[in-house]
């Protein structure tokens, strides 16, 4: 007998400005680390603070860890995972009652359908993912525009469709994720993409070749709170191997 899921189902997620909150207090102390092999602070003409520690940040060094946070929180929040049949549960509900896509308890994973299913007209679907997510308290780049409830039911619909073709196994859709979001503000911030891999001597013989390069250590150094959200709640990580490649292929 096929099981029949309903949206009650779903045990809620944090919320996703709990997570950004988190990740933006773990960052915050390190900014200089983060941002000064970067070339950020010669780009924007800013002193270099002298040493990294808590302290208050402010102006463009604010607003660039706060970019880096919300990138991070975009990908722990589609990391969540959700039951297929709960998904699609909610986006048929939400295709014909859109209202309900402002619903406090709705699990990340049909939060993320809908998202990197949304557009306001004609252009690639997931183009405007800040009129979803909303902006307090959090960097986007883009302006944001209050979503239409006949868009999102449109997005709830496109979901439904993908997850009909679906088959296999999972994407890791945080990794291609993270590839764009962070390899656009590395750039922004003064940084050049370019993927280098390091032969290393093998114990015993032999030569293994590690990924290595400004990026790569950037990723290094900005991955840490969100690996340890997903370790938390037993969610499958990210691979700084896979996000530098995605980088380096479409985004450098």
């Amino acid at each position: 007998m096929p099981k029949h899921y309903r949206p009650e189902s779903y045990r809620p997620a944090p919320s996703w400005l709990s997570i950004w909150d988190s990740i933006y207090s773990a960052l915050a102390p390190h900014a200089v680390s983060i941002l000064q092999p970067t070339g950020f602070y010669e780009i924007y003409d800013i002193d270099i603070p002298r040493v990294d520690g808590p302290r208050q940040l402010a102006g463009e060094e604010k607003a660039a860890i706060e970019r880096i946070a919300t990138a991070l929180t975009v990908a722990a929040h589609c990391s969540h995972d959700t039951s297929a049949g709960i998904v699609r549960a909610w986006l048929e509900r939400i295709a014909k009652q859109p209202a309900l896509f402002r619903s406090k308890g709705l699990p990340p994973g049909v939060h993320w359908a809908i998202v990197s299913n949304y557009c306001r007209d004609a252009e690639k679907p997931g183009t405007h993912l800040q009129d979803l997510f909303g902006r307090r308290r959090v960097h986007f780049e883009a302006t944001a525009r209050r979503a239409t409830a006949s868009n999102i039911a449109k997005a709830a619909r496109r979901a439904l469709e993908d997850q009909r073709r679906l088959r296999g196994r999972p994407r890791n859709v945080a990794n291609r994720s993270l590839a764009e979001s962070l390899a656009v503000s590395f750039k922004a911030f003064g940084g050049r993409i370019v993927r280098r891999q390091t032969p290393i001597d093998v114990q015993g013989g032999g030569v293994l070749y590690v990924d290595s390069g400004p990026f790569f250590s950037f990723l290094e150094k900005v991955i840490g709170p969100l690996q340890a959200h997903l370790d938390e709640r037993g969610l499958p990580g990210v691979t700084l191997e896979t996000i530098e490649r995605i980088a380096a292929e479409q985004f450098a």
